[in-house]
């Protein structure tokens, strides 16, 4: 990944990979100290000795000078949607959503949820696919919220969300999908994709896929027959069948042909089958779809037969087919999960059972590991296929199309214990009754493809829908409260020239979906728009996928546009202003687009000799066109001192001629340990390689180095020097292996390890940060190598992606386990050797929530500083999201004063609000003070 960003907003801020470390240097206080000269040469430093004489205590000579932390700015950013398959795709078969999350901004995006949504009636989601560190979040039956942590300026983060396309969705429906989330003045935007269903390829049955065989009757005494029919097999293909029970899976003398409709019939007598719960799994040998139907054997006994007795009175009827023995393939039985199962009964809310909801059993992890339907008097059970363990039940209503369920909303029970291979009986489901809106949305007639989210009181997305074509839109399931309504239809064919539209304070009636929520779209004040090509200089050929970033820093007016394969670009929907056009090429995914020079409008270096392009409400500026010329670039290998090549080690390229040391390009080894750094002007460069950021473990284990052939560095390597378009390769490295700093952060009343923490390795001289190590599931922790020196250890929990973690208060680690004084931290010399031992036990502090928003507007202010004080004293910090929400994390227990600043927000209408602060907020061990929100002033 080469990927570097300019500067748009803040062209003086020098880029740096190591931003990780600036940002937990900056949004974590690293405090200010009189640092202590390093012994002389030939001096021994008072030492204690500890692990094998290799680490040495020295006590602190100098106080913590405190000095109000600078205030975390808001991260613009850009996100892309690739459904796979792209444009069709089978019903009952496999849909994944690729996502890439882009940072276009000039510092690390410590921390970003976007919601993903989905129409349940089509779709079920069954799991992600992230990068190490990102997390899922939550889903429900409209949407998937995934967090991406730590993505560097101009990084690329990918992912997938996947899905399973019900069975029952009609050829030709159309799948929408879109995303949203916070961003400063909404300037953060994801494309709209959509994906057409069809049959399959043969107009058989389609490839592979799961899904339910209708059962009559789903239960009965021994000797019952039960009628088993599905269909989405391929025409005349032959079926075999096997049964799943709570002692495993037993092959079945069943097999049967499909019909020339891809449809199956079979009849099973369960006269040899003890009372319990089964389920029947019809497998398809040319499609390699299955049907699952599951049934009842009722009587007294809760628990199967240790056997099937197969020999012993077994009823066959098979349509189709002669009933002979048969053992299923062993790829076909994929029953490896547990024994157990659930039951229980879904009802409304006036105590009636409901048929035909949808519920999903997710595990301790939140992972969906079985799924079941209520029956007409609302019973359900999962009959077996669960290990011994902890579950929820997610009731889903809306997954079912029947719209007497629209008026109930979705609840999670649990959880519920399961001890394989017991049944657990009564996990009874009560669906909230709900409410919900409908209308229409006209522009200059009804508009099509409009979203329609519903955001609850906190700010969270409740509902999603989008218009049909005749511009009408459905809300359902919502519970009670209050919501406000956004109309969006800059996705929507037609609609960019249309103002966002927002309906607040609209009161769920429960019971009911109220209609006549209808809006009229205006013309929006961002209906300008700017357009041009980018082409190369020489020959004049198109260039694809050059990122184009409009800012008019006199306003928030920004954009961003993708030139298409023949280099030709449109902005979206712009703010009446004065833009700088800049073109970004070392952002490209694609190598040959980055090879080169990045430029501002028209053709300059430097933001500061670019033109201004103005831009009229409703003007379409046209003709703001680039010839970008080729870029110098370095290249080499990494490789390790006895280890071969390395990957994952970040590559970072330096203006040696700028003070500042500007970086001009970046890029990250691969598996060969090969980089190319691309798209540099002539001129001299110092290349640094960083390992404390690889996420390659063998590769973290060696330190950090300057590229210097004469042996200069540190701190005056000789550079590597390029003239224009020359292509330096050769610029290899082989690094020495570094100490590895390594410990475990438990809590301190408990014992239990603590994940998600920072350890942040830092320099006792410098007081940089040099490195990090993120603790595991059992609190253990270890950095990347590091050369010879003094440092301490500070723990952050700032970027936990757990909300329980985050209530722990920073520390510093020392002899006694840790103290959150700095004053009272220890210092440590590391020699050659790996350091382990260096525990340190967190106290629970707390969090304090809430939201921030607008008197005339109602709605969020994003980019407003909010700070904790204790005694007038800075605490901890967080910047308000593009909700309003904030979170000030690691608070320990006492007495807060939340102070709510508008001077330094990124956006400039956000400054003109008055800033307040709430006085006496109690923060409690564990928990969140929750709810404490500010409403600020209109200017």
């Amino acid at each position: 990944m080469n990927q570097t960003h300019c500067c748009t907003r803040w062209p003086g801020r020098a880029i740096t990979l190591v931003v990780l470390f600036a940002l937990l240097a900056g949004v974590i206080p690293v405090a200010a100290e009189v640092a202590p000269q390093p012994p002389a040469a030939g001096q021994q430093a008072p030492a204690q000795s500890r692990a094998a004489g290799r680490l040495i205590f020295l006590p602190l000579t100098a106080r913590d000078v405190r000095t109000e932390p600078p205030p975390p700015p808001v991260v613009n950013a850009d996100l892309f949607l690739r459904p796979v398959p792209l444009e069709q795709v089978q019903r009952a078969s496999a849909l994944s959503v690729e996502f890439r999350f882009t940072n276009q901004d000039q510092i690390v995006a410590p921390s970003t949820q976007f919601s993903l949504f989905y129409p349940s009636r089509l779709l079920i989601f069954t799991d992600t696919a992230l990068d190490e560190g990102d997390g899922r979040v939550s889903f429900d039956d409209e949407q998937v919220t995934v967090r991406v942590v730590n993505v560097a300026p101009g990084e690329t983060r990918r992912g997938r969300i996947n899905f399973f396309v019900r069975g029952d969705a009609r050829e030709g429906d159309l799948i929408g999908l879109f995303a949203t989330f916070p961003c400063p003045a909404g300037t953060c935007r994801s494309n709209f994709a959509e994906v057409q269903v069809v049959r399959n390829e043969s107009e058989g049955g389609v490839s592979g896929g799961l899904f339910n065989l209708t059962v009559s009757p789903d239960q009965g005494p021994p000797g019952t027959a039960h009628t088993f029919t599905g269909n989405f097999y391929a025409p005349g293909e032959e079926v075999v069948t096997w049964l799943n029970t709570t002692s495993g899976t037993e092959s079945l003398p069943i097999t049967t042909t499909a019909d020339g409709e891809g449809r199956i019939r079979i009849v099973f007598g369960s006269g040899a089958l003890a009372p319990g719960y089964y389920s029947l799994v019809a497998h398809g040998r040319q499609s390699s779809v299955e049907g699952v139907g599951a049934f009842i054997v009722s009587g007294t006994r809760s628990n199967l037969a240790s056997g099937l007795g197969l020999s012993g009175g077994l009823d066959l009827a098979v349509a189709g087919a002669a009933a002979a023995p048969l053992v299923a393939p062993a790829a076909a039985p994929a029953q490896s999960f547990g024994a157990g199962g659930l039951a229980g009964v879904v009802r409304n809310a006036a105590g009636a059972g409901v048929a035909g909801v949808t519920l999903a059993v997710l595990d301790a992890d939140g992972r969906i590991v079985a799924t079941a339907t209520s029956r007409a008097d609302g019973g359900y059970f999962v009959p077996t296929g669960l290990a011994s363990g902890q579950y929820r039940v997610r009731a889903q209503p809306s997954l079912n199309s029947d719209p007497a369920l629209r008026l109930a909303a979705a609840t999670t029970v649990g959880p519920v214990t399961v001890s394989a291979p017991e049944m657990t009986r009564d996990v009874d489901v009560s669906l909230p009754a709900a409410g919900g809106f409908a209308g229409t949305v006209q522009a200059a007639g009804p508009l099509a493809g409009v979203r329609v989210v519903a955001f609850d009181s906190a700010g969270e997305a409740a509902a999603a829908a989008l218009t049909d074509a005749s511009g009408a839109y459905t809300l359902a399931h919502l519970p009670a409260g209050s919501y406000s309504l956004v109309f969006d239809p800059r996705s929507a064919p037609g609609g960019g020239s249309y103002g966002v539209t927002r309906l607040s304070d609209r009161t769920v009636t429960i019971g009911q979906i109220s209609t006549g929520v209808d809006v009229t779209l205006s013309a929006a004040a961002r209906s300008g728009t700017i357009s041009g090509r980018v082409t190369d200089a020489v020959t004049g050929l198109g260039i694809p996928d050059v990122i184009v970033v409009f800012d008019d820093a006199d306003s928030d007016g920004f954009g961003v546009a993708h030139t298409e394969a023949d280099g030709r670009y449109a902005s979206g929907p712009l703010d009446p202003g004065n833009y700088t056009v800049q073109f970004l090429t070392l952002t490209s995914e694609r190598a040959t687009t980055a090879r080169y020079l990045s430029e501002y409008y028209p053709g300059r270096a430097v933001y500061g000799l670019a033109e201004r392009v103005p831009v009229a409400a409703g003007a379409a500026v046209s003709g703001i066109n680039a010839s970008l010329r080729l870029g110098a670039s370095i290249s080499g290998t990494v490789s390790g001192d006895g280890a071969g090549a390395l990957q994952g080690v970040f590559v970072v390229a330096y203006d040696a001629s700028d003070p500042a040391r500007p970086a001009r390009a970046t890029a990250v080894t691969d598996a060969a340990g090969r980089y190319t750094l691309r798209g540099l002007p002539a001129g001299q460069y110092t290349v640094e390689f960083i390992t404390a950021v690889s996420r390659n473990s063998t590769s973290r284990q060696f330190q950090r180095a300057l590229y210097d052939p004469n042996g200069n560095a540190p701190p005056n390597p000789t550079p590597v020097q390029v003239r224009a378009g020359e292509g330096r390769a050769g610029i290899d490295i082989t690094l020495g292996r570094g100490a590895q700093v390594g410990g475990r952060v438990t809590d301190s009343v408990t014992g239990a390890g603590v994940a998600g923490v920072s350890a942040v390795l830092i320099d006792q001289f410098t007081g940089q940060p040099v490195s990090v190590g993120l603790t595991d599931a059992d609190g253990n922790f270890l950095t990347s190598g590091v050369n010879r020196g003094v440092y301490r250890l500070k723990f952050t929990t700032v970027f936990a992606l757990d909300p329980t973690a985050r209530t722990y208060v920073d520390a510093w680690w020392n002899e006694s386990g840790g103290t959150p004084n700095p004053d009272e931290a220890a210092s440590f010399v590391v020699v050659d050797v790996n350091v382990s031992g260096l525990d340190v036990r967190l106290q629970q502090g707390g969090t304090i929530s809430g939201r921030v928003t607008a008197t005339d507007t109602g709605a969020g202010l994003a980019g407003v500083y909010a700070v904790a004080r204790a005694n007038g004293v800075a605490v901890a910090t967080a910047s308000t999201d593009g909700a309003g929400r904030y979170t000030l994390a690691g608070l320990p227990v006492g007495s807060y004063t939340v102070e709510f600043v508008t001077l330094t927000a990124p956006l400039l209408r956000v400054r003109t609000y008055a800033g307040t602060s709430i006085p006496t907020v109690a923060v409690s061990a564990g928990a969140d003070t929750p709810e404490v929100n500010a409403v600020l002033s209109a200017p």
